[in-house]
């Protein structure tokens, strides 16, 4: 009764995710309740995809056109980017699978990635990963919802909407201690949206053995107290804030997610996964929660903390990122109108604001990229929805505490630090 398509995306750099899904929790915006497009089946080059309030009043956010940066007219630029090696390539397969009788039918779309390892050395993390992919590939071909595909489509043929399953992987840091990955997964099964959940694995660099959080802390039991006094501040500074609201008694989830908690190492800190419908509504979206390395000091263990000179790190909106030693915070805010839909994204340090975007609709969490020297840029992604999206990237460097914007470009949706600084080395 059904024929499959295989193929593999891959490139001679790095193969990232061609969805417009971003990793962290983005803004709300018309793509998050439409069908996911079936996975792309050419090769493709290597691409990637809450108000709060201060203490003191900040100064009237700042034009992007009306600042210093922009006395002489920006064009957007033409130059295309390849992600740097970074030392691991991911690849994406994709199968299509089609009704025999019917072969314009499409019965579902599944797509997953691998990642290998490129350096030299590393050869048992390597086999570690193989089994990785090896165990991702078995468990979304062979996962219930497919099991029970042939019943689905008999029972709703006419008018049958394929179904969508993915699993993405994305490398949230990689030196010589962690090698730590972040698992996105998605499906839609017909409905008004589909569902996201997010996943985690990291793996000592030297060994390749999967690491467990305990394996990393001073202090189990310390690190739980924190982390739940932490997330809980989170959530009501960022969702409860704004009116949008979490489930009653949503604090105990919390308590019990500690228990056994999703997680991974970024280039920032210890980042805690919490799914949709867990803490608050669909609209909600997952939480992430990332806390700092600077305050994981005493409750991890030296050789596993970073010392913050440099990293690269997608933030959500409401959250404050550590970028120096000012005492000032980077956020971003995005509001929308009620009239027009549309919105606006601004960025903030301290008292100084910048809007980035107006009259946007879709709007993607932005990126802050701490090079070694101490330069610091942030990277926005931005467009309007439509049936062919396009995106804007915007680069902006922050120094003394004002933002430069240096330049834009018309490019597909990022989803990994590889492409982001890609952006930037590009854009300076």
């Amino acid at each position: 009764m059904k024929k499959k398509a295989l193929t593999l995306l891959a490139a001679a750099g790095l193969i990232l995710s061609m969805t417009a899904c971003q990793q962290k929790t983005a803004a709300p915006a018309p793509e998050e309740t439409e069908t996911k497009e079936p996975a792309v089946t050419e090769t493709e080059e290597p691409v990637s995809e809450t108000e709060e309030e201060t203490e003191s009043e900040p100064e009237e956010p700042t034009e992007i056109l009306e600042t210093e940066s922009e006395k002489k007219e920006m064009e957007v630029s033409t130059i295309g980017f390849v992600a740097p090696d970074m030392g691991y390539r991911i690849e994406n397969h994709a199968i299509e699978e089609y009704d025999e009788d019917d072969t314009d039918v499409l019965l579902y779309t599944a797509d997953w990635d691998t990642v290998t390892i490129t350096k030299d050395g590393y050869d048992d993390l390597k086999e570690a990963l193989a089994v990785m992919n090896a165990n991702n590939e078995e468990t979304l071909l062979h996962s219930e919802m497919l099991n029970q595909l042939d019943s689905d489509y008999e029972e709703r043929k006419e008018g049958w909407i394929p179904y969508d399953l993915s699993t993405r992987l994305s490398v949230v840091r990689f030196d010589d201690k962690i090698f730590s990955v972040k698992t996105t997964g998605f499906s839609f099964l017909g409905g008004a949206h589909g569902s996201t959940y997010l996943g985690g694995v990291t793996f000592d660099s030297q060994t390749g053995r999967r690491l467990e959080l305990n394996d990393l802390l001073l202090d189990p039991a310390a690190t739980k107290e924190f982390s739940s006094k932490y997330i809980k501040d989170y959530v009501n500074k960022v969702y409860n804030s704004d009116g949008m609201g979490t489930f009653e008694g949503w604090e105990a989830e919390v308590d019990h997610f500690l228990e056994s908690p999703v997680w991974i190492l970024n280039d920032y800190g210890l980042e805690y996964m919490i799914d949709a419908y867990i803490l608050g509504p669909y609209a909600m979206g997952n939480v992430e929660v990332t806390i700092p390395y600077s305050h994981m000091k005493g409750l991890m263990k030296d050789e596993y903390l970073r010392d913050g000179s440099s990293f690269t790190y997608q933030f959500s909106f409401g959250e404050e990122v550590t970028v120096d030693d000012s005492g000032n915070t980077l956020s971003a805010i995005y509001k929308t109108d009620p009239d027009s839909a549309l919105g606006t994204l601004t960025l903030q340090f301290g008292e100084e604001a910048i809007i980035a975007a107006q009259n946007i609709d879709v709007v993607s969490n932005p990126w802050v990229v701490k090079e070694a020297d101490g330069r610091i840029y942030v990277v926005t992604e931005t467009g309007l929805y439509s049936e062919d999206m396009a995106y804007t990237h915007m680069l902006f460097q922050l120094t003394n505490g004002s933002f430069l914007k240096l330049d834009e470009i018309d490019e597909r949706a990022v989803t990994n630090a590889a492409e982001v600084e890609a952006i930037v080395e590009g854009l300076t």
